[in-house]
């Protein structure tokens, strides 16, 4: 018998994984920090396809939105490895939202003013050192 899949059981983690880092934490650390607070379905790392590096946050999927809500509870504003973390429950514009700000991070952003230039991210980081390699 299959069962109908629940609403509101993914979350999403800003702050875990310092993207300026190749490696950070784990998917088996994650789900070692987070096995209190239920079953954990699918941990997704999602990272840069030009750096290869993590953009920063990461994905969780409970097996009940129960879990989820538990963990947004106990864990938004927590530090883990001297980071504070952001807790949230996943919404189609929470992800619209993080593509709008990863566009504009990817692409460097000119001072006319003074002439120098800044990049936001390590995202358009990585893109500028690829340019200069």
């Amino acid at each position: 018998m299959l069962r109908k899949k629940e609403k509101n059981t993914r979350i999403y983690i800003q702050g875990l994984i310092d993207p300026s880092k190749i490696h950070g934490i784990t998917e088996h650390e994650i789900r070692e920090y987070l096995k209190d607070c239920g079953t954990i379905d699918s941990v997704e790392i999602p990272c840069d396809h030009i750096s290869k590096k993590p953009k920063g946050y990461v994905l969780i999927e409970f097996r009940r939105s129960t879990e989820a809500k538990e963990a947004v509870e106990l864990l938004n504003g927590f530090e883990i490895k001297g980071r504070k973390i952001i807790v949230q429950i996943y919404s189609e514009q929470l992800m619209r939202q993080l593509q709008q700000q990863e566009s504009r991070a990817a692409v460097e952003t000119i001072n006319y003013e003074s002439g120098s230039s800044y990049i936001h991210t390590g995202q358009a980081r990585a893109i500028l050192m690829q340019k200069l390699m």
